[in-house]
C-alpha cells in the first residue's frame, strides 16, 4: 500500500517489480469455486469519487488510509464526506467497506513500533477502532502495518482487536508483505479474515525471479495460511500492468489463491477490472453472497440478508429490526438477489447460524456468511472460515432437507426470542443459534445484551429452572479458583477508592471490552464483574459464575482493571489463587458481598 501520492518509482524499478511478480501466478495447483473469491479494492482518500467505483465488480472496499500515533489513537477519516457516499453506495451492491489504517507513510512506522509497547496504547487503538466502525457503520479494519519488526507486537496488537471485532461481526485483514525479512515480523494470522499480499512491493533480484515466486508462495503456505485466505496483489499504478499480463494474474488467483486485490482503484482506465473479473470466472459482476443481518446495522429498502437459516428481503428502511420479528419491514426470499446466494432458500432450512461461543459437535452444520459449513470436529464456536481444521463447507443440502443438527441439540425445538414478548422465570428461547432460559421475569429484553435476565443452555428440555441466581452454570464444568473480591461504582460516581485517589475516574459506564459508554439502566440491568487485564484474553467476555458462602450469581467480565489506572492497585489487590474479581455496584448488591475471597469458575 501507499497513503502518499507523491512518492514515485522509476520505470526500470515498476517493470521489474511487475514483471517478477507476473511469474508468480504462472502456476497451478488446485481449482476453487468463484462464490469463494474475493476481490478486494483499495481506494485512496485523495484521488477518484464515490461514484466512478464499479461496485459490482468488487466485493470489499478498504479505504485509505487513517494513520495511527504513538499512544494508539486513530487520526480523523480523510475526506469523511467521500467515504460515507461510498459506504451508502457499496451496501446497496452487498459490498463490504473497510477502513485502511496505516499505509507506506513514507516508510515512517515508528507510531505502530511505539504504541503496541503498551497494553494502554493498544487499548486505544482498538477503542479508536471500534468507535470508527461504530460510527460510519464500517464492516470492518484493514492493518496496513508496513512493516512490523517483531511478532509479539502484531500479536499483542491483533490478539486485543481481533476478538473485539470479531464479537461485533466484524472483519480483521491485512495487508502484507510477500515474504522476507519485511513479512517475518507478521506474527498469528489465524484471527485474520484474509490476507492482501503486496506482491507488488517486491525488490526482487532480477537473477532468479522464479525463486522468489516459488519462495513467496511457500513462504505463507509453510506460516499456515490457508488458499482461500491468501489474496493476490495486483497494481493499478503502473502502464506495465496491461490488460494481458492481469489476466495472466487474475487466472492464477482463481486457482491458486483466495482473490485478487488491487492497489488502487481510483486509476482503472474502465476495463482492467472488469478483465481481472472475468478471468476469474465471473461475468464482471461481483460473486458475493448475501450478507448475515447484524443488529443495530441500518438496512436500506431492498437489501437482502441471511438471518437463521434463511433469507429476508427487506421492505422498507429500517435501523436493523430482527427479521422475523419486524415482518412489517422484512420479508422471507429466496436469496436470489445475491449472486452466489446458493441454496438457502426462503427460510426452510432446520441448520441455524453459526454463533460465537456456542458449542458445536461434530456433523453439525450452520450458516455462516452466507455459506454452509460442517463441524469435522467438536470445538467450541471456532470461526468456520478460519478454523479449518474443525470446519468444511458443505452444500447444505441435509439442512433444506431437514436434515441438519445444531448445537443447541438437533431435532429440539425452542420457540424463538421475540421482542416485547413477556418471559417468565424459567422460560427457554432460541436467538442467534443459541439456547437461553430467563432467569428472572422480563419484558422481553435481549438475551445476548441483558445477562442477567438471561443465561446461556445447552437444549430446550434441559436447559436449567431459571429459579437460581446461579442458572446456567452447569455448563461451567468443575474447576474452581479462589481470587481476592473488591468492588467499584460505574453509575452514579465512578471508581474505586483507589482509582479515584489517582486519576480521577471519570469514566461512569465505560467498560474495557464494550465500545463507547454504556447508560445507567443497562449497568443496573447486567452482571458486570472485571477481572486484572493479565487475565483478559483467558477471561474476557465471558461469564463467570461467582460463589461465597451461600451466595451465587453468574457474571460476564465487561471490564479490565490495568494497574496504569491505579498506580498498581490491580497487581496489588491480587489474591487466592493469584486473581482479582472486581464487582460492580449494582451486581454486588444481587450478589450480596463485594470483598472478601471469592470462588469462581469460567464458563464456555
Amino acid at each position: 500500500m501507499k497513503n502518499n501520492p507523491i512518492k514515485r518509482y522509476s520505470p526500470t524499478h515498476l517493470h521489474r517489480c511487475v514483471y517478477l511478480c507476473a511469474l508468480l501466478f504462472l502456476s497451478i495447483f488446485a481449482t476453487h469455486s468463484l462464490a469463494a473469491t474475493k476481490v478486494v479494492g483499495y481506494m485512496p482518500s485523495w484521488s477518484g469519487d464515490a461514484a466512478s467505483i464499479q461496485y459490482e465488480k468488487l466485493t470489499h472496499i478498504n479505504y485509505s488510509f487513517s494513520l495511527p500515533d504513538n499512544n494508539g489513537n486513530i487520526s480523523a477519516v480523510p475526506n469523511e464526506a467521500k467515504l460515507r457516499d461510498i459506504i451508502a453506495r457499496a451496501k446497496s451492491h452487498n459490498v463490504k467497506v473497510l477502513l485502511a489504517v496505516g499505509g507506506w507513510n513514507d516508510g515512517n512506522d515508528s507510531a505502530w513500533e511505539n504504541f503496541t509497547n503498551s497494553d494502554w496504547a493498544i487499548n486505544n487503538f482498538v477503542n479508536d477502532a471500534l468507535s470508527l466502525v461504530e460510527s460510519y457503520g464500517l464492516d470492518g479494519i484493514d492493518l496496513d502495518w508496513e512493516y512490523p519488526s517483531a511478532q509479539w507486537k502484531w500479536n499483542a496488537l491483533v490478539n486485543k482487536l481481533a476478538p473485539a471485532l470479531k464479537s461485533r461481526g466484524k472483519l480483521l485483514t491485512a495487508a502484507v508483505a510477500a515474504n522476507g525479512v519485511n513479512a517475518d515480523g507478521v506474527g498469528d494470522t489465524s484471527q485474520l479474515d484474509f490476507l492482501n499480499l503486496m506482491v507488488y512491493d517486491c525488490n526482487c533480484p532480477t537473477n532468479a525471479p522464479m525463486s522468489y515466486a516459488h519462495d513467496s508462495l511457500s513462504y505463507w503456505t509453510a506460516r499456515g495460511v490457508p488458499l482461500e485466505k491468501r489474496i493476490l496483489g495486483v497494481p493499478f499504478y503502473s502502464t506495465d500492468s496491461d490488460e494481458a499480463s492481469l489476466r495472466q494474474k487474475a487466472v492464477l488467483a482463481r486457482e491458486q489463491a483466495g482473490g485478487v486485490m488491487i492497489w488502487e482503484i481510483s486509476t482503472d482506465p474502465g476495463y482492467l477490472l472488469a478483465a481481472i473479473v472475468s478471468e476469474l470466472g465471473g461475468d464482471g459482476t461481483s460473486a458475493g453472497t448475501c450478507s448475515e443481518w447484524s443488529a443495530g446495522t441500518a438496512y436500506s429498502q431492498g437489501d437482502v440478508v441471511s438471518y437463521n437459516g434463511g433469507y429476508y428481503l427487506a421492505e422498507y428502511d429500517n435501523p436493523g429490526y430482527i427479521p422475523d420479528v419486524s415482518t412489517w419491514f422484512w420479508e422471507p426470499t429466496d436469496g436470489a438477489q445475491c449472486s452466489g446466494s446458493g441454496s438457502g432458500g426462503s427460510g426452510s432450512s432446520t441448520c441455524p447460524d453459526w454463533a460465537e461461543g456456542a458449542w458445536y459437535n461434530a456433523g453439525d452444520i450452520v450458516l455462516f456468511d452466507g455459506a454452509y459449513y460442517l463441524a469435522e470436529h467438536e470445538n467450541p464456536g471456532y470461526i468456520p472460515t478460519v478454523s479449518t481444521w474443525f470446519w468444511q463447507p458443505d452444500s447444505g443440502t441435509s439442512c433444506t432437507s431437514g436434515g441438519g443438527s445444531s448445537s443447541g441439540g438437533g431435532q429440539e425445538s425452542c420457540p424463538g426470542w421475540s421482542e416485547g414478548s413477556w418471559y417468565n422465570a424459567g422460560d427457554t428461547v432460541e436467538y442467534m443459534g443459541q439456547y437461553y432460559v430467563a432467569e428472572h421475569e422480563n419484558p422481553g429484553y435481549i438475551p445476548t445484551v441483558s445477562t442477567w435476565f438471561w443465561q446461556p443452555t445447552n437444549s430446550c428440555s434441559g436447559g436449567g429452572t431459571g429459579s437460581s441466581s446461579s442458572g446456567g452454570v452447569s455448563d461451567c464444568g468443575s474447576q474452581w479458583y479462589t481470587a481476592r473480591l473488591t468492588n467499584y461504582t460505574s453509575y452514579p460516581d465512578p471508581g474505586s477508592e483507589e482509582c479515584l485517589e489517582y486519576n480521577g475516574c471519570t469514566w461512569a459506564g465505560q467498560f474495557y471490552g464494550l465500545p463507547g459508554q454504556q447508560s445507567e439502566s443497562w449497568v443496573a440491568d447486567n452482571n458486570i464483574i472485571a477481572v486484572h487485564m493479565k487475565d483478559w484474553e483467558w477471561m474476557g467476555l465471558k461469564n463467570v459464575h461467582l460463589r461465597q458462602g451461600s451466595n451465587e450469581i453468574v457474571a460476564k467480565v465487561y471490564d479490565a482493571c490495568s494497574d496504569s489506572d491505579c498506580d498498581g492497585c490491580c497487581t496489588n489487590n491480587l489474591g487466592g489463587d493469584g486473581f482479582l474479581i472486581d464487582i460492580e455496584s449494582y451486581t454486588m448488591n444481587r450478589f450480596g458481598s463485594g470483598s472478601g475471597e471469592v470462588e469462581f469458575q469460567v464458563c464456555p
